[in-house]
């Protein structure tokens, strides 16, 4: 049996499949959206898996380490970004790997939150 065969075998089963190994953001895309009523559908799953990690990505990219820079420049970035964000999500299904990047999404949040604060009062006092 080849895995094309293997693949199609699981998705005309009827079972459940647990693939978040108790991660709560990879638990909630695969077994509640992607086994919904209609079925197991591992590549929606790990679609919404690939893009909610991407946007995360994207965000601490942004919050934390971008800089100016000319639009095809940006564009490169933002390609390999996405490129890394598949490498991830690949790490994702067994490591938290979302859930890291929420947490670290919040805290470039709130450290870019009290910066511009900071700033602001500076600039009163000045």
């Amino acid at each position: 049996m080849n895995w094309i065969e293997g693949v199609k075998m699981v998705e005309e089963s009827n079972e459940v499949i647990d693939v978040g190994n108790n991660l709560p953001i990879v638990d909630f895309l695969f077994n509640t959206i992607a086994n919904g009523e209609s079925g197991q559908n591992l590549l929606l799953g790990f679609f919404l898996l690939y893009l909610t990690i991407a946007i995360l990505l994207a965000c601490s990219y942004k919050l934390g380490f971008a800089r100016k820079l000319p639009l095809l420049k940006s564009l490169v970035v933002y390609i390999f970004l996405f490129i890394g964000a598949f490498i991830i999500t690949l790490l994702g299904l067994k490591l938290p790997m979302a859930e890291c990047l929420v947490i670290i999404v919040l805290i470039l949040a709130i450290y870019r939150f009290r910066l511009a604060q900071d700033r602001k009062r500076r600039n009163k006092q000045a």
